[in-house]
């Protein structure tokens, strides 16, 4: 195959190749992607209330990124790949008359990779199984109750 025929079904903007497979073309077909994720993620960095069924307090943490179906953060605590999880996530509104504003998400997880970073340090990838959204006075409520 023809660099030019792979190009050809490429997105070309400025005289630049995009596209997924410019890389496995460069890399004479092999793919080295173990990435076994369905959907794009974004690096974003939301505050994450962890909780598990034994735990009195939440886990605090921040996203590194997040999906449609779920999310990677880093813990000091390890967790089991199976585990099964309730969070809430504190989505920011960008609301300029509320700059403090946030939606709540809160969410049954599944525990999918759990990722040695260093000593008490962990990275953990959670399958989102279901969710909802709550709002502000009635997360105040919840947080008290808990």
């Amino acid at each position: 195959m023809e660099l030019r025929e792979v190009l050809s079904s490429l997105a070309v903007g400025n005289g630049i190749a995009c596209g997924p497979d410019l890389m496995r073309y460069m890399d004479g077909g092999h793919t080295h992607d173990t990435d076994r994720r369905k959907r794009p993620r974004l690096a974003l960095t939301w505050t994450i209330y962890l909780l598990r069924s034994t735990d009195t307090r939440p886990l605090e943490s921040k996203t590194k990124n997040v999906s449609s179906e779920g999310f990677y953060c880093c813990v000091r605590e390890r967790f089991v790949v199976g585990e099964c999880i309730r969070c809430t996530v504190f989505i920011p509104t960008r609301d300029v008359e509320h700059p403090d504003e946030c939606i709540f998400l809160e969410c049954q997880a599944t525990v999918v990779r759990v990722d040695p970073i260093a000593p008490d340090h962990y990275g953990i990838g959670c399958h989102i199984e279901s969710y909802k959204m709550v709002t502000r006075a009635r997360r105040t409520v919840s947080l008290a109750a808990t």
